[in-house]
């Protein structure tokens, strides 16, 4: 951090923590109102105290209905206006710097793809169904390659999906050991340049050392340039266009904490530290334009891909909630799709749709746009407590806008509770990328599966890689 302060020729030491002299200036203040009250009469005391009661019971009440959502509608935004404005002003400027450079550019997710990729290295099996169902409709729109951590697995997925029944030709593992299920979000972030593909290696949780790892594993096995990015994002909190606009949440200035606790004549530490953030992965990404929106409330990941995706370049869904069961979270999702209305590609406005989603359980959201997108396939998420008149309606809503795909749901129930999504599990291999080596056909990992139940089988240990078609 010293050195990137340096290079930006801020000095380290304005750069310090500045909860502690909060701290003091509180006490102090709290000191200074206990002293008045000693020195004032009676009459100056009990007005002061029933005053103070007073200014707390409403703070408690106004913090209450802000809990509760269907009780406090509140349609602004946290953000002040300015602020919002500024933001939105600074990735056009940041995006200028790149109008002229094609490559690297980050794909679509609804651009051709070679495979759906999944990791099941925590993946229990009690959600096996979760992983059957992806395979089963994914047969004849994509391969799926599934990373596992060690032949055990390899062979336990098996096990799941062979006596099923289910096609089987289109699956392929991998060895990669890894902490989680969840690869959208510590995943390679795959790009095309004017030669080959790029993995880009943000930092990931310290705590998941072996996810974090992945991007690198994955650019020495399949070939790809690494490229190393000392910035924090998830995968499910950055959607390409494919014509180098992103979308991200606020979560992205939280991510990348920068504080000027004593700034300079004239600097706002607000506006400077979201300018630099911005200004720092719009070049990462060499994108045009990095468009900053609301994360919704009461949901763990505060990711973008929880209430849009995009279905064409200049083409988006935005998730919308009926105000009378969370007036908070529709007005939300109403001001991203507004903003995201503001944005312009090649000239023209993208093109908004909405999509009806049922209110949040809890912290689990029902996200109909948490989908994977691939080639003409659409899979969509959906628990068993939604209503059927709202999938019906986001099942024709996705038909309507990509008529020659096929839609199909997925049943995330026994997922609920982890607060992840079905995009949140997957990654895709787009068709410029290239594989990892030592990829295993389902075909001779079932033998070897039929060979760990009978280790007098002469096909024991029999795995030999291959290359998906």
């Amino acid at each position: 951090m010293t050195s990137f302060l340096r290079c930006c020729g801020l000095p380290d030491s304005r750069w310090v923590n500045t909860n502690y002299n909060d701290r003091v200036s509180h006490r102090s203040n709290v000191g200074a109102f206990l002293s008045l009250l000693y020195a004032s009469s009676v009459m100056v005391k009990a007005v002061c105290i029933v005053c103070w009661l007073t200014g707390v019971t409403l703070g408690l009440c106004q913090s209450a209905l802000c809990q509760g959502y269907a009780a406090y509608p509140v349609a602004r935004s946290s953000q002040p206006r300015s602020l919002v404005s500024a933001v939105e002003q600074l990735a056009i400027e940041a995006g200028k710097a790149n109008a002229h450079r094609r490559y690297p550019r980050l794909p679509g997710e609804f651009e051709p793809q070679r495979a759906l990729l999944l990791s099941i290295s925590d993946w229990q099996p009690h959600h096996a169904y979760v992983l059957q169902q992806i395979v089963e409709k994914a047969a004849g729109h994509t391969n799926v390659l599934i990373l596992c951590n060690n032949p055990d697995q390899l062979a336990r997925v098996v096990g799941w999906l062979q006596p099923s029944g289910l096609p089987n030709e289109h699956v392929f593992f991998c060895e990669i050991e890894l902490d989680t299920i969840w690869l959208r979000d510590f995943g390679p972030m795959l790009a095309e340049t004017e030669t080959g593909t790029q993995s880009i290696d943000f930092f990931y949780e310290g705590s998941r050392p072996k996810d974090d790892a992945l991007p690198v594993i994955w650019a020495e096995r399949s070939g790809c340039e690494l490229v190393t990015v000392r910035w924090t994002i998830q995968g499910g909190n950055l959607l390409s266009n494919g014509g180098r606009l992103a979308l991200t949440t606020e979560r992205i200035f939280e991510d990348n904490a920068i504080q000027f606790p004593s700034p300079w004549p004239g600097l706002d530490p607000e506006i400077e530290r979201r300018k630099m953030v911005i200004e720092e992965f719009t070049k990462a990404c060499n994108l045009t334009e990095l468009v900053v929106l609301e994360p919704l409330q009461q949901e763990a990941t505060k990711h973008v891909d929880m209430f849009t995706t995009f279905l064409a370049f200049d083409q988006l869904v935005v998730a919308r909630l009926d105000p009378r069961s969370d007036p908070i979270n529709a007005a939300i999702l109403d001001r991203n799709a507004a903003r995201l209305a503001r944005v312009r590609v090649e000239g023209k406005p993208l093109n908004v749709h909405r999509l009806d989603i049922p209110p949040r359980n809890g912290t689990s959201w029902s996200a109909y746009t948490n989908v994977i997108l691939a080639n003409d396939l659409v899979l969509m998420p959906v628990f068993q407590s939604d209503p059927p008149f709202l999938i019906d309606r986001a099942k024709r809503a996705y038909q309507s806008l990509l008529p020659n795909h096929r839609v199909e749901t997925v049943d995330m129930t026994s997922l609920k509770e982890l607060q992840g999504g079905l995009h949140c599990l997957s990654l895709n291999l787009p068709s410029f990328a290239p594989i990892p080596d030592k990829v295993i056909r389902f075909e001779t990992a079932a033998k070897f599966y039929e060979s760990m139940k009978s280790p007098s089988d002469p096909r024991a240990g029999l795995l030999t890689p291959s290359t998906p078609r």
